[in-house]
């Protein structure tokens, strides 16, 4: 496993309750909460690592955070995906 993996999935949420709620749904369905050493004083995600190892973070799209500039996610390089529609 990579100390600070460069590009992974983020999964979004819409407040911190969500977002708990969220952690905790995945835990019980086997993933681990990641000790991650960069994490701000008041981050705006969570890290998880799922059974095998890779990591996922979950992001509180509400967060507010006034002390520090905004910090999104574990990752050096951010990706977003699209939604594709259903037809």
């Amino acid at each position: 496993m990579q100390e600070h993996p460069r590009v992974h999935l983020d999964l979004y949420t819409d407040s911190a309750a969500e977002q708990a709620a969220e952690a905790a749904r995945l835990i019980s369905l086997g993933a681990e909460r990641v000790d991650w050493d960069l994490y701000s004083t008041s981050p705006d995600f969570i890290v998880l690592a799922d059974t095998e190892r890779k990591r996922f973070c979950i992001v509180n799209k509400d967060h507010r955070e006034l002390s520090e500039p905004p910090q999104s996610c574990c990752c050096q390089a951010e990706i977003s995906l699209t939604p594709i529609p259903r037809l």
